[in-house]
């Protein structure tokens, strides 16, 4: 990553990493925040390259353009501010922060003491978790190149589903499809769809996850994160 770069205030809205003409745009709510970083990271996502201090602006988001900046870029943030556990506030720079506004993860979560904001407790961490979390990427989403749907919106009758549970356990689709988005497009399911006069299908929120703990230490993982 070349570090000749040019920083701006940027621009506060739309929120996360937006690929623009001249660069990146980088914004993020965090009213209570003293200072916010952006921090970029090599290829493998290991190694934290750059630190940037972001602006503040009016309304409680923090911004920072940065130019030239590549699609696919590793980053993530970290915050500066009080920490006064009986008023809600951890604030701990250590520990690295996803985007709640990424388009896209690079990397697995992977659970350990590295994350806890207390150790021990009762004492601010001062542990950098950075090497246990995923990474945040720069992603440039493509136009909807869709086609629109076959039925006018009053004949249109939406089924709410779960990914995992809507074919997990349906006889009609092979094992290894069953709780998974092919299992959807498997034309048993599309046919039982059918059957009950559906037309569209909705999916519960669709996003990456992280198990509980105890969960992952008996090699489970949350039903209803997927």
């Amino acid at each position: 990553m070349g570090l000749s770069i040019e920083l701006n205030k940027g621009y506060v809205s739309p929120l996360g990493a937006s690929v623009l003409a001249d660069g990146v745009n980088f914004a993020v709510y965090a009213p209570l925040a003293k200072q916010l970083y952006v921090c970029l990271f090599d290829s493998s996502g290991h190694t934290e390259v750059l630190k940037l201090a972001m602006k503040n602006n009016e309304g409680g988001i923090w911004s920072l353009h940065i130019a030239p900046l590549a699609v696919g870029t590793l980053y993530g943030y970290r915050a500066e501010g009080e920490y006064q556990p009986k008023k809600g506030l951890f604030f701990n720079s250590q520990k690295l922060l996803i985007d709640p506004y990424a388009k896209d993860l690079f990397g697995e979560f992977t659970w350990s003491e590295r994350h806890y904001g207390q150790m021990p407790i009762g004492t601010l961490s001062t542990v950098n978790n950075a090497i246990d979390i995923p990474k945040s990427r720069v992603a440039q989403l493509l136009p909807y190149q869709g086609q629109k749907p076959a039925h006018s919106w009053a004949k249109t009758v939406i089924y709410e589903c779960h990914v995992k549970g809507a074919t997990a356990r349906h006889p009609g689709i092979p094992a290894q499809l069953q709780g998974t988005y092919l299992g959807l497009s498997h034309p048993c399911f599309i046919e039982h769809l059918h059957s009950l006069g559906i037309t569209t299908l909705e999916l519960l929120p669709v996003h990456s996850f992280i198990s509980e703990q105890f969960l992952t230490a008996k090699g489970l993982q949350n039903y209803w994160g997927g």
